[in-house]
């Protein structure tokens, strides 16, 4: 998924985690480094929520699609969201959720 997006995208990995817990995670995500990444440390900590806010990217909010599993991470930029259901289960070694958006 990452490997084809970039091609044509800027791909932004944008974690509700410190960076430092989740970078092993994200270097098998993409051991080519071809994103860019963020954590909760980019986010607006409201309520005990990490809130993902756009204009913190430097990027036309208009041209930046999120694709994101918690509602509530999202909710300052629903308008730019394409929500998918979370993956929960370690188990399921082929999910396609991410590749059926193409």
């Amino acid at each position: 998924f990452i490997k084809q997006l970039s091609q044509y995208y800027e791909v932004v990995i944008f974690s509700e985690n410190d960076l430092g817990m989740v970078s092993e995670i994200l270097e098998n995500m993409d051991p080519e480094g071809a994103t860019h990444k963020l954590g909760n440390s980019a986010g607006e900590i409201r309520d005990g929520k990490v809130l993902k806010r756009l204009e913190f990217m430097n990027r036309d909010p208009r041209r930046i699609i999120v694709i994101d599993d918690n509602p509530d991470s999202v909710e300052l930029c629903m308008a730019n969201t394409l929500l998918v259901r979370p993956f929960n289960d370690v188990n399921i070694l082929h999910d396609r959720t991410l590749e059926n958006l193409i």
